[in-house]
């Protein structure tokens, strides 16, 4: 289907400092802007949550960009799925801050197993936030 989304969410550890995420945000939105991409990033401090959407292609060209970035470790994609409508389409790339989320994205990482419904729902949580 030529009108057909992909939407990821994944957590990865943060490599980044905390006053370098200004220039990251300002970079992703920059480049989903021309990708066609939207989506929220929730930056913990010490790791990322992220939620992408868009043309197929673009999304996963972004997601092979991310997964060899320097800039993020231990990279675990939550949810994959197919979708006819945006959650996000007024965000090239929003971004929520919270350092009490960090336990929860570590426990993320950690865990032998994320269901599809838990992720939703923890999607749900960060766009709630957003």
């Amino acid at each position: 289907m030529a009108d057909e989304l992909l939407r990821i969410l994944y957590v990865s550890e943060s490599c980044v400092d905390p006053q370098g995420i200004s220039g990251l945000i300002q970079q992703s939105r920059a480049a989903n802007s021309t990708a066609g991409i939207t989506g929220v990033l929730l930056f913990t401090g010490g790791c990322f949550l992220q939620f992408l959407e868009g043309p197929q292609p673009a999304v996963a060209e972004t997601m092979r960009r991310i997964e060899s970035d320097h800039r993020h470790r231990r990279l675990r994609v939550l949810l994959r799925e197919n979708a006819t409508a945006r959650r996000t389409p007024q965000w090239s790339m929003n971004l929520v801050e919270s350092n009490t989320a960090d336990e929860l994205a570590r426990m993320l990482l950690e865990a032998n197993e994320v269901s599809a419904a838990r992720a939703t729902q923890l999607l749900e949580a960060v766009l709630g936030q957003s």
